[in-house]
């Protein structure tokens, strides 16, 4: 599910800003305008996108499911915030019986067997709910007793099972505003921050903030995104067209993403299901979706959506492969291991309720949220 400094994300192929969030995160822009920013690096090319049967979704909890345009049902939204007027910007599920989602003004809500708790604020730092200059931002969870989840300055909470740890401030140098975190397992978590910084837990401790690239020449822009399929294996994104792999030691040089004709995807979500398969999600520009996959080597060319006037804004992936990536304009795009579904319309399109972020446990249970504070659940 991603939130920038004093509300802002800075986009740099639109040129304009907007604060972002990470399946984890959203931006304010998404919300009013679909903003995104971020590349990844190419090689090969990419399938088209055929069609794809989505068996319907049985009743489950307290969720209704509702017709999805012919591909299966969703459940219908269910409120879980009432505490903002923001919504939810994150979510992780680990099953289909527990998930954690937070909102920008530091709130943290778990779900459990079908049942959400009330809102526990577990960032003291932003003061009166004051997201302009700080804000949750990312979220993630290897087990229902671990998650951790970070805020625009690079303060950490740890979940035990039980409670969240006080903030802790994990890069103090840090003052762009952006950060990612992913939990693969336990002991192990990678974070990324707006100063191109990265910085890792090992089950005690997190390791002192260092720049991500190798060569200090490359890497000129925010990281938006890291997602880690193991401790030996992530993939960071950046502002300005490129990402870098992590392979357990040390990060990898940058790579660079160029589409036919010059242009250059803004690609600022990416999700790894395993360390040869991965997604990232994005744009040319606000009109223009594009996804690309990564095979351990090297990544596609884009692969245009088939018609939509909105951006893909959050996606997750788990074994299989399987993939659901999110517009902004409350479509969804399933990926079956061989093909991408079309898009197909998940929630009824209103201002006060654009889908923000997603988190699938399995193949068989993923889980949206939207900037009315409601959840979505589905099983494809």
């Amino acid at each position: 599910m991603r939130w920038g400094r004093e509300g802002t994300l800075m986009n740099p192929s639109l040129g304009r800003r907007g604060p972002v969030v990470s399946a984890r995160r959203i931006s304010l822009a998404v919300l009013a305008a679909a903003a995104t920013g971020v590349v990844l690096a190419s090689c090969g090319s990419g399938p088209a996108l055929p069609s794809l049967t989505i068996p319907s979704l049985g009743a489950l909890g307290g969720h209704t499911p509702t017709a999805a345009a012919g591909a299966g049902a969703w459940s219908s939204p269910v409120k879980v915030d009432s505490t903002d007027t923001a919504g939810l910007i994150g979510v992780s599920c680990v099953s289909s019986s527990f998930c954690v989602a937070i909102d920008a003004e530091g709130n943290a809500f778990t779900y459990s067997s079908g049942t959400w708790s009330s809102a526990t604020n577990i960032d003291s730092t932003i003061v009166n709910g004051n997201v302009s200059e700080n804000s949750l931002q990312s979220v993630s969870c290897a087990s229902t007793t671990f998650c951790v989840a970070g805020d625009a300055k690079s303060n950490v909470m740890i979940y035990n099972g039980t409670s969240w740890s006080a903030p802790q401030s994990v890069d103090p140098n840090t003052g762009a505003g952006f950060f990612a975190v992913s939990c693969p397992t336990t002991s192990f978590c990678m974070a990324v921050d707006g100063a191109s910084n990265y910085t890792d837990y090992n089950g005690t401790s997190w390791s002192t903030a260092a720049g991500i690239d190798p060569n200090s020449t490359v890497l000129s822009s925010e990281l938006t995104d890291v997602s880690c399929a193991s401790p030996t294996f992530c993939i960071a994104v950046d502002g300005a067209d490129h990402s870098i792999v992590y392979n357990g030691t040390a990060w990898g040089q940058p790579q660079t993403l160029n589409t036919p004709g010059g242009q250059q995807p803004v690609i600022p979500y990416v999700s790894c299901a395993s360390s040869t398969f991965c997604v990232g999600a994005g744009s040319i520009n606000d009109t223009s979706e594009y996804l690309v996959t990564y095979d351990g080597s090297a990544w596609s060319n884009p692969i245009p959506a088939e018609s939509s006037p909105d951006e893909y804004i959050a996606l997750s992936c788990v074994s299989g492969p399987f993939c659901m990536v999110l517009e902004a304009g409350g479509h969804m795009v399933l990926y079956n291991g061989s093909s991408w579904a079309h898009p197909e319309q998940i929630e009824p399109l209103t201002e006060d309720a654009l889908p923000t972020a997603v988190s699938c446990a399995s193949a068989s249970f993923c889980m949206a949220v939207d900037s009315a504070g409601n959840d979505l659940i589905s099983t494809p």
